[in-house]
């Protein structure tokens, strides 16, 4: 049982890094997203292109710290935290 909870521990602490370096690229996304989207830019100057890709990378970023969030709150349960 003490290797099982071991494990388990050493799963959440991977899974806690995994989630602290998507939220930091999600943050880095939005912060690029807020610069390439200043209101006082013409809209005719706005990168299209690199506005999409980032906000589609932001997406995935947020959807893949939400899944690893909740894999994290499985293994609280399992451990009784």
């Amino acid at each position: 049982m003490d290797l099982e909870r071991a494990a388990m521990v050493g799963q959440k602490t991977e899974k806690e890094l995994a989630a602290k370096g998507l939220a930091i690229r999600a943050s880095g996304l939005r912060d690029s997203l807020r610069l390439l989207l200043l209101p006082t830019t013409p809209v005719d100057a706005l990168e299209d292109e690199q506005i999409a890709s980032q906000g589609l990378a932001l997406a995935q970023a947020i959807m893949d710290l939400r899944a690893v969030r909740a894999e994290i709150a499985v293994i609280n349960r399992h451990l009784g935290a």
